[in-house]
């Protein structure tokens, strides 16, 4: 009888260990988006919304950013995108060909310019100053 107790605490233990250990692995056959948005004077502007949009298969993933004006963007699928911020009261921005690799974080914020409904600035892959690279490995495009 001790044996058998003590044979399914062991069996317990290691199905909680693994099961942990699944629970940590992050996916890096993916890339994540994620930044900022903000208003000119650089306060943060809460309830944007993002649209990612591969450009070579036209699935869009949408998000708004939160109270402290931060978005995040995750499991995208490598690939070029068309990233649009937009927010009420202010300009449009459309970022054309944002290139994302597997594994790799691109941290985007957005600085987004008092207009109307209609205006919008569009950003291209020129722009890489406003563009910072965060990754924990390598990234290749695949």
């Amino acid at each position: 009888m001790q044996k058998a107790k003590a044979l399914w605490f062991t069996l317990v233990f290691t199905a909680l260990l693994l099961a942990a250990a699944a629970h940590g692995q992050t996916d890096y056959s993916t890339a994540t988006l994620k930044g900022r948005v903000l208003d000119p004077q650089g306060a943060v502007v809460v309830k944007a919304l993002i649209t990612a949009t591969n450009t070579g298969t036209g699935i869009a993933k949408t998000t708004q950013s939160g109270p402290d004006g931060s978005y995040q963007i995750p499991a995208l699928p490598p690939g070029v995108y068309t990233v649009i911020f937009d927010a009420p009261g202010f300009r449009k921005i459309v970022v054309k060909k944002l290139e994302l690799s597997v594994g790799q974080i691109l941290v985007f914020d957005a600085p987004l310019k008092v207009g109307g409904i209609n205006d919008s600035v569009e950003v291209g892959p020129d722009s890489a100053a406003l563009i910072a690279v965060e990754q924990s490995q390598q990234a290749d495009t695949i």
